[in-house]
């Protein structure tokens, strides 16, 4: 029981002051800084590296430095004010079509170690949807690594595997031999 009361204490109330130790900001890929860019794929680097590396994907850090890049991206960057201000989360999304249908793709959501489980990442995702509303689209898509824990995360907040997504597959030993990552989505209300 007292875990769950701490939980609770360290949950961030974003309606509240605590807010104000962050700074939130939203840009196109071509007017984020180098320094932020670089902030982004230091970050998205020391969250899955090992993940990339363990997958079939590979980690490939030009590809995923161009892909970060990429024309139509809109990043939304937190920073925590502190002595120096520094980046410690930020999603990036575009509006693209998959499987003949417009979607709002999330390319990446990362958050800083020490920032999970307070109400960031929530923070982000829905900025994200409320984005959708803008862009008239009405369904959500993202990639997840299979072995990330924001699988749990997204599929609280309503995403669910995509018909689009790989499959496990049962090879004739019976193994199960489990995709190194899923396509999940959501119907958005716009």
């Amino acid at each position: 029981m007292k875990r769950k009361e701490v939980s609770r204490k360290q949950q961030i109330d974003l309606t509240e002051d605590s807010l104000r130790s962050f700074e939130v900001a939203t840009y196109k890929c071509e007017d984020l800084t180098v320094d932020d860019l670089t902030a982004c794929f230091d970050l998205v680097k020391t969250n899955l590296i090992d993940m990339y590396k363990n997958s079939k994907l590979g980690w490939h850090p030009k590809s995923k430095l161009k892909e970060m890049r990429e024309k139509g991206l809109i990043y939304i960057i937190i920073k925590t004010k502190n002595t120096q201000t520094t980046l410690t989360g930020f999603i990036s999304f575009m509006v693209t079509i998959e499987t003949d249908e417009c979607v709002i793709y999330c390319y990446e959501l990362q958050l800083s170690q020490d920032l999970r489980g307070r109400g960031l990442g929530k923070l982000l995702l829905n900025k994200m949807e409320q984005f959708s509303s803008v862009a008239r689209v009405s369904k959500s898509m993202l990639t997840v690594f299979s072995a990330n824990p924001a699988v749990k995360f997204y599929s609280k907040f309503g995403y669910k595997l995509s018909p689009t997504s790989p499959e496990a597959k049962v090879l004739r030993n019976g193994v199960v031999k489990t995709p190194s990552y899923f396509i999940m989505e959501k119907e958005l209300l716009t």
